[in-house]
C-alpha cells in the first residue's frame, strides 16, 4: 500500500472514531442484545465502498463495465482491499489499460480510477489477422473481435502494416516477428514525426531487404514510396527530395506512380 493511502486510511479511522463518539455523546441507546462481534461487524461495514461509489474517469475505449469485470464482479469492496498492489496488476491484465492510479476521496467515502488507456497507432497484419497496435508495440486487440464503435472509426483512419508476419517475408536482419513490429513503428514515428509529407498514409509494407513500401490515401494523386532500410536517421532529407520531386512533376504534367529512395539518386517512375 501506497503511503498517500496510508494517510488517507488513517483520516478516514479518526473521522469514524469521532462520529461514533458523538453519537455515544448524545447518549443514543444501544440495546444490550448486540454482541460485541456486531458492532465489529458494523464498524467494518464503515469502510465499504460500493460500486456507487467507484467513479472510472479518463477511459475513452474502455467500458466502466470492462473495469468490474475485471475486478471479479464484486459488487462492494473494503478500502485496503481496492489498496492492493495486485488490484492494480488485475485491471493491468486488459491489454487496452496502460495504467491506472486510485484517487480517495474521505466524504462521502468513494474512490475515483482515473485510467489511462493505450491509443491505437496502427493496424498490423499478422498470421491472417489484423490486429490494433500500440505506439510501444503492444498488440491491443484483434478486429475481429471489436464491437465498439469508437475503436471501429479509430481503426479506420489508422495506417495499415504488412509483411509482419516472419512466414510471408523472409527478411532476415530481423528474424522474429516481434522484433520487425518494432523496427516498422520506428520508421513511422520517424515518418509522421517530420510532418512534411504531403499525403496521408493508406498502408506500409515491410518488403524482403528491409525497406519499406509507403501507399498514400491518394494514390490517384500521390506515386508510392520506397524507402530505404537506413532512411530512418535521415527521414527530413528523404522526405524534402520527394517533395521536390513531386512538385518537379506537377510543374511538367507528368504523372508519378512510384518513387524509389534505395540509391544514392532517387528513380522516378511515370
Amino acid at each position: 500500500m501506497s503511503y498517500r493511502f496510508l494517510k488517507f486510511l488513517k483520516v478516514i479511522i479518526i473521522a469514524y472514531f469521532l462520529l461514533i463518539n458523538c453519537v455515544l455523546a448524545q447518549e443514543v441507546e444501544v440495546s444490550a442484545s448486540v454482541e460485541s462481534s456486531d458492532f465489529k461487524a458494523i464498524l467494518k461495514n464503515l469502510f465499504i465502498i460500493d460500486k456507487s461509489k467507484i467513479s472510472i474517469t479518463g477511459n475513452r475505449y474502455v467500458k466502466p463495465e470492462q473495469i468490474f469485470e475485471l475486478l471479479d464482479s464484486q459488487q462492494f469492496f473494503y478500502v485496503w482491499e481496492l489498496a492492493r498492489d495486485s488490484v492494480k496488476q488485475q485491471l493491468l491484465r486488459d491489454p487496452w489499460l496502460q495504467d491506472v492510479k486510485f484517487k480517495w476521496q474521505i466524504f462521502p467515502l468513494g474512490v475515483e480510477l482515473v485510467i489511462k488507456e493505450q491509443v491505437p497507432y496502427a493496424v498490423v497484419e499478422f498470421y491472417n489477422e489484423s490486429w490494433l497496435v500500440a505506439q510501444t508495440g503492444e498488440m491491443i486487440e484483434s478486429l475481429a473481435s471489436v464491437i465498439n464503435p469508437q475503436v471501429i472509426v479509430s481503426a479506420s483512419q489508422l495506417p495499415r502494416m504488412t509483411g509482419i508476419d516472419e512466414l510471408k517475408n523472409r527478411f532476415t536482419t530481423y528474424a522474429s516477428a516481434g522484433n520487425r513490429l518494432k523496427y516498422a513503428l520506428a520508421f513511422l514515428k520517424a515518418l509522421q514525426g517530420v510532418k512534411q509529407l504531403p499525403f496521408s498514409i493508406e498502408s506500409i509494407a515491410l518488403l524482403e531487404d528491409g525497406s519499406f513500401l509507403v501507399i498514400p490515401v491518394e494514390i490517384k494523386k500521390y506515386p508510392k514510396i520506397i524507402f530505404p532500410y537506413s532512411v530512418k536517421d535521415n527521414m527530413l532529407v528523404a522526405i524534402k527530395k520527394i517533395n521536390a520531386i513531386i512538385q518537379d512533376a506537377q510543374d511538367n504534367n507528368k504523372k508519378l506512380t512510384k518513387i524509389d529512395l534505395r540509391f544514392n539518386y532517387a528513380i522516378a517512375a511515370f
